[in-house]
């Protein structure tokens, strides 16, 4: 392999060794500092959203805002409740809680005049408490209590607001780090929460009767609006980001308890301009929380769950840095080593021995010593050159001793030839003879040969007829892939011309068959053997010319000739075959007359969500539903009537669920409705009450009205069970209950 190895060539490979080296430690370098510049980044925003600080003001928000101490202290003040009063002096409580945590970390002085008026706040709540008690029992009025607990919050509000500022302060590279759901979920909790919506609201519901000038309402109306405008805005931005199913279900549901508030809003001042009182106005002004405060949790759960796994991807980037550290150093040693050997031979065995050689060699010839031997003359470089040059030069001088001897054997010969001369002529008729003979063969030969190119050509032209007229597309190529030939069913199915395609690789029609672990061949073993005695049928995606991809059915059958591999290939366009697979699949899980999931789809659908509820912690309610006097419907109007009203309860039973919903018909008169992620008993009944009123309504069917309703039985996952079986038996067991009892009803399982 090195016998011809030039000097320059020698230059050029210590060159091309050393060029790797340096792309090798360039390489390593780039990962370890680009892996390093995403840890740093991750890390800056983790000390951010996830500090001491950042988590306790979160923490904070949510004891005093939305669904916390100011919360349940209006609804006190509003409703005399003494439940409200055991959750405000609970959520004080963890309040103080969280500011000595916050006070035991390292702080400003403005820091710590923040905390200490918040406690100071936090302690005329606690006393506002006690004296609402007090009212209460003696019998004073809302507007009476009101008036005696009003606190005045701002200086709360300033300290919570310079508390937000410190625990989320970036630094100079703020600009560098977008909006993160930590950050947005801790300005939505303050949009809501102390100082916000729900403060307002409940402010406004205390104080519109006594201050219910159009002015005041304009006011309020707007200062609401606005926290619930800001509000929306946050969970337009949090929407933006990478989120989960569970985090938009959340987002969908805060959205939706804000439309209730801003639909609630105009009612206020309508119901104060009545003379209504404030707790007349709260209780026909009521939302439901359940919805929007569960959301703020999941969207909690999951922001601490989506920094688990961002920790543990921080720690791997960090073990592949040193990881690709480690190998690009040791890398480089041993290339340096090996060009470091692989220079030494190069020099000592191809450049130093033979030009020691030559030199001895050289003074030999000088020394008249003819017979010395002239090694790696043949070679092709310049110590060859040289050794050739020299070898010439012997050959040179062997020449001028041997030639005088040379000339007199030459004489000699030539007497000899001369008496040859006569015998000239007869010899050359003879060869004449044999010349005509070979020529009358050669001609028979070429005719011959002639009349089989001529079959051979008619052969191919009868096959090559017989290719273009199937539709499938035919070809042949060789083990790399490389195509040689193809019929014209190429362009009917693949919109290539024949002569496009020859001599291009079978990746350009078929992108996947190349894709290969051992590389190489098409069809290769384990060990990378060819394999040329089996036929292979598969299914893979073809590829138009005009970028259109389609399923194909793929068969190779390579052949093998001497040395030499063909492989023919039938591809076929399974397009039809595909979408009349689907259509059965379609129709193996659907009802046929309702469009419904049918039985199976059911059991399918059902099984899954049991096995998401236990790996997310998540809920779903299973209805089951039967229709009332349904029966009669065919006995009276036949079997076809009856197949429309099943038709129209179905379309009913869609339009009452959300699209997550799973509705399927089990048979007959029976429904099933798969309700997921209603994680309060209060959505579910508000389902069924919907489908029971929706199902009530007439039904006009070829001029006949029909009347039926609904009995529906429900069975809660995981409240009631975690198994399938046992899920469907209690919706079942429910069902009938209402049934016993009257119909036209819905019964949970948990309720018998």
């Amino acid at each position: 392999m090195f016998s011809d190895i030039k000097l320059t060539t020698v230059s050029s490979i210590i060159s091309l060794f050393m060029l790797v080296i340096i792309i090798v430690i360039s390489v390593s370098a780039s990962l370890a500092e680009r892996n390093i510049t995403l840890i740093d980044s991750t890390w800056q925003e983790y000390k951010v959203v996830r500090s001491d600080k950042a988590v306790l003001v979160t923490a904070l928000q949510a004891e005093i805002g939305y669904d916390g101490m100011i919360h349940d202290f209006k609804n006190y003040v509003l409703r005399h409740n003494d439940l409200y009063k055991r959750h405000v002096v609970t959520h004080i409580n963890r309040a103080e809680s969280i500011i000595n945590r916050y006070q035991n970390l390292d702080i400003s002085q403005a820091e710590s005049s923040a905390l200490n008026d918040l406690l100071i706040i936090f302690s005329s709540y606690y006393i506002a408490v006690e004296k609402i008690e007090r009212m209460i029992s003696q019998g004073h009025s809302t507007l009476e209590i009101d008036q005696v607990v009003r606190i005045d919050d701002e200086r709360a509000f300033l300290a919570l607001n310079l508390l937000r500022a410190k625990s989320s302060s970036r630094g100079e590279d703020a600009s560098t780090l977008k909006p993160s759901k930590s950050a947005l979920a801790t300005d939505l909790r303050a949009s809501l929460g102390y100082g916000g919506m729900i403060h307002l609201y409940k402010d406004y519901l205390l104080h519109a009767r006594h201050n219910h000038s159009s002015h005041y309402n304009k006011m309020m109306t707007v200062d609401i609006n606005k926290k619930i405008q800001l509000a929306l805005n946050i969970i337009e931005q949090y929407e933006k980001l990478d989120t989960t199913q569970n985090e938009k279900i959340s987002l969908e549901n805060i959205k939706n308890t804000l439309t209730d508030y801003h639909s609630m809003v105009l009612d206020i001042a309508v119901l104060a301009e009545q003379n209504s009182t404030p707790i007349e106005i709260d209780h026909k002004v009521a939302v439901d929380d359940s919805m929007a405060v569960q959301g703020l949790k999941v969207l909690d759960r999951e922001i601490d769950r989506q920094w688990r796994v961002s920790a543990e991807n921080v720690e791997k980037t960090i073990n592949l840095v040193s990881l690709v550290t480690r190998t690009g150093k040791w890398l480089s040693i041993a290339m340096i080593l090996i060009v470091m050997a692989i220079t030494l031979w190069l020099l000592r065995y191809r450049v130093i021995k033979p030009i020691t050689q030559l030199i001895d060699i050289m003074v030999k010839l000088a020394n008249d010593k003819l017979d010395v031997e002239v090694p790696n003359s043949q070679r092709h470089n310049e110590i060859g050159q040289m050794m050739h040059s020299v070898a010439v030069f012997k050959k040179n001088m062997s020449a001028h001793s041997d030639a005088e001897q040379q000339l007199a054997s030459n004489n000699k010969s030539m007497a000899i030839k001369l008496d040859d001369i006569s015998h000239l002529p007869r010899l050359a008729e003879e060869q004449s003879k044999k010349v005509l003979s070979l020529a009358e063969g050669m001609e028979e030969a070429h005719l011959s040969t002639e009349k089989m190119m001529h079959q051979l050509q008619n052969e191919k032209k009868q096959v090559s007829s017989i290719l273009d007229a199937v539709q499938d597309c035919i070809l042949t190529m060789d083990s790399y892939g490389i195509i040689k030939m193809v019929n014209n069913g190429a362009e009917q199915i693949f919109d290539y011309k024949s002569i496009e395609l020859v001599n291009e690789n079978l990746s350009k029609i078929i992108p996947e068959i190349l894709i290969n672990e051992n590389g190489g061949h098409l069809l290769s073993d384990s060990n990378g053997h060819f394999i040329y005695d089996q036929i292979v049928t598969f299914e893979s995606d073809g590829l138009r010319k005009n970028g259109e991809i389609f399923p194909v059915e793929v068969t190779l059958n390579p052949v093998k000739t001497n040395d030499k591999i063909n492989i023919t290939t039938v591809i076929r366009d399974i397009t039809a075959r595909k979408n009349e697979q689907e259509k059965v699949n379609l129709l193996a899980l659907s009802d046929p007359l309702t469009g419904l999931a049918n039985r199976h789809k059911y059991n399918d659908r059902l099984e899954r969500a049991i096995k998401e509820g236990l790996r997310f912690d998540t809920q779903f309610a299973l209805l089951f539903i039967d229709l009332d006097n349904f029966k009669p419907v065919n006995d009276t109007h036949g079997h076809l009537v009856g197949d429309r009203v099943l038709e129209h309860i179905a379309k009913e039973l869609s339009a009452s669920c959300r699209d997550v919903d799973l509705v399927a018909r089990l048979g007959g008169d029976e429904f099933a409705i798969l309700a997921i992620g209603l994680n309060q008993q209060t959505e579910v009944s508000i389902l069924a009450e919907r489908i029971i009123k929706n199902l009530s309504k007439p039904i006009i069917i070829s001029s006949h009205e029909i009347q039926v309703s609904a009995s529906i039985g429900i069975s809660n996952f995981p409240q009631d069970s975690l198994e399938i079986e046992a899920l469907s038996r209690m919706a079942d067991e429910a069902l009938y209950s209402v049934k016993r009892q009257g119909r036209n009803d819905y019964r949970y399982y948990s309720e018998l």
